[in-house]
């Protein structure tokens, strides 16, 4: 098999040929056809996540590591105690992989487990590479009539918005709604606002394309995150502050501008990962009984109603560019330098 591998931190992937994988028990092995590319693949190959105030969480990956965690592809072998899925089947991997064994998995929650069992996030080669080993059937979940260039990233960038907005108390057509981040994750999470629950929230953005993106995927009004005012408009718009906002980004300047923009009793919801320290007045959150809550991609279950929602067509298609897998590298310089509207997917040889 051929994948493309962490060779160090900032470092451009190298190109890298193994012996294809072959599954025992209840193992599956999915032959890769497209990949989407997230921002944490970003973080991910610089070895680190942002703290703040001079501080990282270093990442202390080994070179040969496999990123990419949004897999769509067919199964091309299965191991003997497998029965739900045979090879030629279509799947979306499910790939917050976690232990089964801990509380947080034994509560339904294996997306945040701590073991690091996560595909394509550190120790479970991921689908940078053109096959990918999944531990249990269980992770791959059937893809028939889903979009295939779409369908990997249904189960990040999909999954983190629809799980975000499901944080959202009483959330209806009414409901005043502030999007921060018009990416893939926000022009998804627009999308969803919009064809599911009848919202058309505000977009922020310093991208004037991305918001022409957000507008696209329907959002009501647009605003461009570096005007002077844009705090004052986002109050005018929603008659003195938002029932939520939700924070793609996760900036020292945009997390702020979450918890000012929502109303007495509104809720600030944390998602993006860009980095650096949460500064705000904590006295504001008691008198104005404001909610901070983080939201981390999702469960298996919000998984399989966003998978409904996609076959019912209330799931939009976000913007794609399909790249070939052999500019993986390529792909994550254009992301970290805000290059990519909506979507960009690895396709790799005979997709």
């Amino acid at each position: 098999m051929k994948a493309y591998a962490y060779t160090g931190p900032s470092q451009p992937l190298a190109a890298t040929e193994w012996p294809t994988p072959v599954p025992v028990d209840t193992q599956v092995l999915v032959r890769t056809r497209f990949c989407g590319v997230c921002h944490s693949d970003v973080h991910l190959q610089e070895g680190k996540f942002d703290l703040g105030e001079g501080q990282d969480l270093p990442l202390p990956f080994t070179q040969g590591v496999v990123f990419g965690h949004e897999v769509y592809g067919e199964v091309a072998a299965i191991g003997a105690a497998v029965t739900g899925v045979k090879p030629g089947d279509r799947v979306i991997v499910y790939p917050w992989v976690g232990c089964r064994e801990c509380e947080l998995c034994r509560n339904g929650l294996e997306h945040v487990c701590q073991s690091g069992l996560i595909i394509g996030g550190g120790r479970n080669p991921g689908g940078f590479g053109d096959h990918v080993l999944v531990s249990h059937e269980r992770y791959c979940v059937g893809a028939d009539g889903i979009e295939p260039s779409q369908a990997g990233s249904l189960a990040c960038s999909g999954l983190t918005s629809y799980s975000a907005i499901k944080r959202i108390p009483n959330l209806g057509a009414a409901s005043r709604v502030v999007v921060i981040g018009a990416g893939g994750l926000g022009i998804m999470g627009i999308g969803i606002l919009h064809r599911v629950f009848g919202v058309s929230p505000i977009a922020v953005d310093v991208d004037d394309a991305k918001l022409d993106a957000a507008r696209a995927a329907g959002a009501g009004h647009v605003l461009n995150g570096r005007a002077p005012d844009v705090l004052m408009k986002l109050l005018e718009l929603t008659g003195g502050g938002a029932d939520a906002a939700i924070d793609f980004v996760g900036s020292e300047q945009t997390a702020p501008l979450a918890f000012h923009a929502v109303r007495v009793g509104g809720k600030a919801i944390m998602v993006g990962l860009f980095g650096g320290t949460l500064k705000i007045p904590s006295a504001l959150v008691a008198m104005l009984l404001k909610t901070i809550e983080g939201s981390n991609v999702g469960t298996m279950a919000d998984f399989r109603e966003l998978l409904h929602l996609a076959r019912s067509g209330k799931v939009p298609h976000i913007p794609v560019s399909v790249r070939p897998a052999h500019e993986a590298s390529a792909v994550l310089d254009d992301l970290r330098h805000g290059r990519v509207i909506g979507r960009a997917v690895l396709a790799h040889a005979d997709s």
